[in-house]
This record gives structure tokens, C-alpha cells and sequence, in this order.
């Protein structure tokens, strides 16, 4: 009401999420039929999932206003300050930040498996991980649609925790008492035996230790590393998932998520480098 918070950057962040969102819907239409309830006609049943598809998209491109706002509010003028030259000076660090973490990823599953073949009756062992784009019209374009939709979303929350846990909080041993309880919990909801539980705790733990660090010392205030990442760790994750599947067509989706996942970051990387160019010539 103040006018403190200029609200077209929000809205448009927010109309760009409610379009992936809907873009996904869509590209999944061939499971349209899985929650028809057969009580009802047809016909009803897709007036239902029309209007709920609707409110579905118009709910998300609100949450993204909301947490934009929400981030211009605690962040002050962050926003405005975005521009190509803020994001020129971010990109170079935010793409090798994101390299590693896509690494950082591969590297904790496979330090998962090797915890499991280490330690079988210690640790939980879960079914295979099965890609959630399987039964969309392009499974490739849903991965890229979560993988746009997670580098949209991660700045905005993780600047919200941050804000909270070092300028409302500000006391390191209330965060660790509230993560220790909300790890214990949750390793204490999967766990059958007391080995199981600890071993779950103390690797949430580590987990939330390397994230601490890798956020205080390496990304702070680069908001574009921040996307950046969260949109390598998806692709090489979903894409991996894919590549991994018995059907051609599904690993060729694979490769071309990657292949679009490398394409990003290199016209990313052209784009930033080229003003750099114009100078020295």
C-alpha cells in the first residue's frame, strides 16, 4: 500500500512460472484419465479438471508474485538492481558454482549407493528412481519445464531463509536445535532400527553442513548461482534418470535434455563474454 514494493518484476516472475506450470499440465494431458472417477460423465469430469487447471495456474503465478514481493520487501531494492550489466558480472561465477553443484549432486548419489553397499542393514534401500516425465507427450519438455521452474524458485526461498535464520533469528544454536529436531523426526518416520535412525541423522547433517558452507563461503549474494544451479542440479539429475531407461527414445530425450541444458549455459556464457570481446577489439 506504502509503494515500497514496485510490483511489475514481481508479476512478470510470477507470469513466467504460471506458463511453465501450465506448459507442464499440458505436456502431460496423456494421464488425464488416471483420476476419472467413473460416477461421474465425462463431460463434468473435464469441466472439473479445466477449472481446477485454471486455479492451479493462476495459484502458482500468485505464489510467485507473493514470494517476490516477499523478497523485495526483505531485500530492498535488490530487484531494481537487476540489469544486464548486475547479471554480466554474476554469470561467470554463477556458471562454474553451478557446474560444481551438478557435480556435488552426482557425487552425493553415488556416495549414497556406496553408504548402502558399506552399510546394507544400516541403511534404507530404496527402489530404483523412476523420472516422473515418463508418460508425458515430450518427456524432455517437462524436464526442462521443472528444471526452469526450480532456477526460478530456488533464489526467492533460500533468500528467504537466509534472511530469517541470520537477521530474525540470529542465534546459530536455536537453527541447530530446530534442524536437529526436524532431522530427528524425519529420520525416526523412515527408520526401523536405532543404527538406521542415526545413520540417517548424521547424514542429514552432513548434508545441511555442506549446503551452510557452500552458501556462505562460495555462492552469498549471486542470486543468478543460485538459479543457475538449481537448474543444472534438475537436468543432470532428470536427464540422468532418463538416460538410464531401457527405451531408445527415452535416452535420446536424455541426451537432448543435456544437449539443451549445455546450450543454456554456453549462449549464457557467449552472451556474457561478448561486451569483454568488444573491448579488447
Amino acid at each position: 500500500r506504502a509503494g515500497t514494493i514496485q510490483w511489475r518484476r514481481p508479476i512478470w516472475y510470477g507470469g513466467i512460472g504460471a506458463t511453465l506450470f501450465l506448459v507442464a499440465f499440458l505436456n502431460g494431458l496423456p494421464t488425464f484419465l488416471v483420476f476419472y472417477p467413473t460416477q461421474i460423465p465425462m463431460g463434468m469430469f473435464s469441466i472439473i479438471q479445466a477449472v481446477v487447471t485454471i486455479m492451479a495456474t493462476l495459484f502458482m503465478g500468485l505464489v510467485l508474485i507473493a514470494g517476490s514481493g516477499l523478497f523485495a520487501s526483505l531485500f530492498p531494492g535488490t530487484l531494481g538492481t537487476l540489469s544486464r550489466g548486475t547479471l554480466r558480472a554474476w554469470l561467470p561465477d554463477a556458471i562454474g558454482l553451478s557446474l560444481l553443484a551438478g557435480a556435488a549432486s552426482l557425487c552425493a548419489d553415488r556416495w549414497s549407493k556406496w553408504l548402502v553397499g558399506v552399510l546394507p542393514d544400516s541403511v534404507p534401500i530404496h527402489g530404483p528412481a523412476v523420472p516422473g516425465q515418463l508418460s508425458d507427450v515430450i518427456p524432455v519438455l517437462s524436464g526442462v519445464v521443472s528444471a526452469l521452474s526450480s532456477a526460478l524458485q530456488a533464489p526467492l526461498w533460500i533468500a528467504v531463509v537466509v534472511y530469517y535464520a541470520c537477521r530474525v533469528i540470529r542465534r546459530p544454536s536455536i537453527i541447530i536445535v530446530a534442524l536437529l529436531a526436524f532431522y530427528g523426526a524425519s529420520a525416526g518416520a523412515s527408520a526401523y532400527t536405532p543404527i538406521e535412525f542415526f545413520v540417517a541423522l548424521g547424514r542429514s547433517c552432513l548434508i545441511a553442513a555442506v549446503y551452510a558452507f557452500a552458501l556462505s563461503q562460495f555462492f552469498r549474494d549471486n542470486l543468478l548461482a543460485y538459479g543457475l544451479a538449481a537448474f543444472v542440479t534438475t537436468t543432470a539429475e532428470g536427464a540422468g534418470l532418463l538416460l538410464l531407461q531401457s527405451s531408445t527414445t527415452l535416452q535420446w530425450q536424455g541426451g537432448v535434455w543435456i544437449l539443451i541444458g549445455v546450450t543454456v549455459l554456453g549462449s549464457l556464457w557467449i552472451w556474457a563474454r561478448r561486451p569483454l570481446e568488444r573491448q579488447s577489439s
